[in-house]
């Protein structure tokens, strides 16, 4: 019975002499990637193998590849793939790439496109609402009822530009509108960009009454940066900062025309004694005022302001007609203080300072009188 034996080819059972030839003319396969290697010179190895080759590898050559520590099949730089071999890092910021990037061994395809095409990141805006009232009136009478609608609309800020988030809204939608209905909050549960809210009736009280306006919203998406990454967190549930609009509450003012030199309280009220007057619900604690009298020859004219007024001291119609008020020989005497009540029972004892003309005094018809 014959004996046959398949030596192994390994360094225990063979050696190649140095300088000698060994001639392969079979067909040599190698079956592993690394079962191929040349030496670097110094000491390491370098694989080579045919990994890369698909049916798609035509103008593929034999080359080496920095990032994998190996000799393989890759494109050819004839066909779109050239290393840059230069100088590194890079020395200035330029385009997506700033100073001390690396640069050797890169494609310069992937150098063009940190260059050309760097990450971008979006925009964040907050969310946020406006909050408007109807009637749009900010000054009334004390003590006059009024019914006013309040409107809220919610802006859910902004991912700009949206690139691969789920929303371009920086927020959720809304939980709620909030209102504080003259000191008291109220809060509607919806999911409406736009609302409406109706105070009801309300008495005006002197000086501010406030009303206001906000929004609570869900949570927003995950803002991505121009390469699909996470860019910031999330927006968290939240509320805008309300919005508020102040209503002030003010006594009125009063002229007229009178056929004598005394104004009392209910005169005041009444706008005139007889002859004609207006009531004027404007804010003149510190501004001046313009009067439009018309008056005749034969009629006294006056004024009256709530005590809290800024007193007054002159008069001007123009350059040439215009004096100091109170004092001997003046149009207009120092004021003297009356008590009034509203003539529609909105209020009730409140100071006045009236002035009144020394004597009848006509106006040119259509002409103001600017009194300060």
């Amino acid at each position: 019975m014959a004996f046959f034996s398949r030596p192994n080819l390994e360094n225990l059972q063979f050696k190649q002499l140095a300088d000698s030839i060994l001639t392969l003319s079979g067909l040599t396969q190698i079956v592993t990637v690394s079962g191929l290697t040349l030496s670097d010179g110094a000491g390491r190895n370098i694989f080579i193998t045919a990994s890369g080759a698909s049916s798609g590898t035509t103008g593929y050559v034999m080359t080496y590849d920095h990032s994998m520590g190996m000799i393989r099949l890759q494109e050819a730089p004839s066909s779109g793939i050239t290393y840059y071999m230069g100088s590194t890092p890079a020395a200035i910021s330029l385009g997506g790439i700033v100073s001390g990037t690396t640069l050797t061994g890169k494609t310069i395809s992937e150098i063009l496109q940190e260059l050309l095409v760097p990450t971008l990141y979006p925009t964040l805006t907050a969310p946020s609402n406006t909050f408007t009232i109807s009637p749009t009136t900010l000054t009334y009478e004390v003590g006059c009822s009024i019914s006013i609608t309040g409107c809220t609309i919610f802006n859910r800020g902004c991912i700009n530009p949206q690139y691969s988030s789920a929303s371009p809204y920086r927020s959720g939608l809304p939980v709620t509108h909030n209102y504080s209905n003259f000191g008291v909050w109220t809060e509607i549960t919806t999911t409406n960009i736009n609302n409406a809210y109706s105070f009801g009736a309300h008495t005006i009280t002197l000086g501010g009454n406030p009303v206001s306006g906000g929004v609570t919203y869900s949570c927003g998406v995950q803002p991505k940066d121009s390469v699909g990454n996470d860019y910031c967190l999330p927006l968290p549930s939240g509320a805008t900062t309300p919005i508020s609009k102040t209503i002030s509450g003010i006594l009125p003012w009063y002229w007229g025309l009178s056929t004598g030199c005394t104004i009392s309280g209910t005169c005041v009220a009444n706008c005139g004694c007889g002859v004609y007057g207006c009531k004027c619900v404007a804010n003149v604690t510190t501004a001046a005022i313009s009067i439009i009298y018309n008056s005749s020859s034969s009629d006294y004219i006056w004024f009256a302001l709530p005590a809290c007024a800024a007193t007054k001291t002159c008069w001007c119609v123009n350059a040439t007609n215009n004096g100091c008020i109170g004092g001997t020989g003046n149009l207009f005497a120092t004021y003297c203080t009356v008590s009034v009540i509203s003539a529609e029972s909105c209020w009730s004892g409140c100071s006045y300072e009236v002035y009144v003309s020394c004597y009848p005094s006509g106006t040119a018809v259509g002409v103001p009188m600017y009194i300060c």
